[in-house]
């Protein structure tokens, strides 16, 4: 039998037919699975895992949270750093983002994100987001007068490179640290992220698949928990000269079900 070397492979996989096959196929997964009830998160109990370090999970970038988080898809930009290292590799020049949200009772939002591109080298990024709250009321047995305040912080900071494999196929791995503390009492973890972008025949039609938050177990005192491990597949389609962005994720975390995001 004959072997066909991988240099081989791959410039069949360049050729337009090929190209075109495989956007046809991914289009057609993706327009069948709002159709399957599977992949809805209802949200029962046993669906939920033990996680902990769940605001690893918010979105820290204003126009991806405007369209439902559904970017993982969507190349370019520094918002590559959340949803999928692969697509830093798509930006162009030297990128700044932050981000500060005021929620309630006194709980804040920050982010700062960077991105540099090397051309045909890559890209690299770095951010660092935390989620933080001061003044809560301490207590260790119920009495009626607090024993003093406390606060509560969580940490999160990154290091993105992304690099074309092919002109079609740009990858990325992020390295992570994460740092929580509340009260006295503290934890420290770490994690990676890796994700892709395929980038079909069709012109300005992604698809994107990202692994986040994939790293051993954190411990408060004696409590361990989980990170919010989370699959990611999307796509993203822009229309009207790229005035019109259409994308759709699928997101699974955890031993939770599925569950779809779109928008445009």
């Amino acid at each position: 039998m004959n072997k066909i070397c991988f240099k081989e492979i791959i410039k069949k996989f360049k050729t337009v037919d090929l190209r075109y096959f495989v956007s046809i196929s991914l289009i057609i997964i993706f327009t069948l699975c709002p159709f399957c009830n599977k992949f809805y998160l209802h949200g029962q109990e046993d669906m939920l895992d033990n996680s902990g370090a769940s605001f690893l999970t918010i979105d820290p970038f204003c126009r991806s949270a405007s369209m439902g988080s559904a970017f993982t898809g969507v190349s370019g930009g520094i918002t590559s750093l959340y949803f999928n290292p692969g697509g830093l590799a798509l930006s162009e020049g030297d990128i700044i983002s932050t981000t500060h949200c005021e929620w309630f009772q006194g709980m804040r939002f920050d982010n700062l994100a960077l991105s540099h591109s090397m051309n045909s080298k890559g890209a690299l990024g770095i951010d660092v987001k935390g989620f933080y709250t001061s003044g809560l009321e301490k207590r260790t047995a119920d009495t009626p007068e607090s024993e003093g305040e406390f606060g509560a912080y969580f940490i999160n900071f990154g290091v993105t490179y992304s690099k074309n494999l092919f002109y079609f196929l740009p990858l990325g791995f992020s390295l992570r640290g994460i740092y929580e503390r509340i009260d006295d009492n503290s934890a420290f973890g770490a994690s990676f992220d890796v994700g892709l972008i395929y980038r079909t025949a069709i012109d300005d039609l992604q698809f994107g698949i990202s692994f986040k938050n994939i790293g051993p177990e954190m411990k408060f005192k004696e409590e361990k928990f989980k990170l919010p491990s989370m699959l990611r597949i999307g796509a993203g389609y822009k229309m009207l000269g790229g005035n019109l962005l259409l994308s759709v994720d699928i997101e699974k975390q955890g031993s939770r079900e599925a569950d779809i995001k779109f928008w445009q």
